[in-house]
């Protein structure tokens, strides 16, 4: 299970995080705490996040939306990373004509 880590923790932890900060980067849906009662949760994941965006947004002068919008995409390089990792695994188990075959549809694809 995941440390559970309140607002407060959390601003104490990130250099750079404000409420103001915290808040505005959740309604950007930049991260996405838990709520427990009256008490927002966030968890490790979120702080690494939260530590990016405040430098994103220190180093670029990045507002809350901007900071999501470069975490989102870094979270879909990250995802295709992952999945082209996957599909080179899954060829490389392949007989060794079928990856000649895909090979070859591959360059032929690139030029075309």
């Amino acid at each position: 299970m995941s440390e559970r880590i309140t607002e407060a923790e959390a601003i104490a932890r990130v250099t750079g995080l404000t409420r103001t900060r915290l808040v505005a980067f959740i309604e950007a849906e930049a991260i996405v705490p838990r709520s427990e009662g009256n008490a927002l949760l966030l968890e490790n994941v979120d702080i690494v996040r939260l530590d990016l965006l405040c430098e994103l947004s220190d180093i670029y002068e990045m507002d809350a939306e901007t900071a999501a919008m470069v975490l989102s995409l870094i979270d879909q390089l990250h995802t295709s990373r992952a999945e082209f990792a996957a599909l080179v695994k899954a060829i490389a188990r392949e007989p060794a004509d079928v990856r000649a075959r895909l090979g070859a549809a591959l360059q032929a694809a690139g030029k075309g």
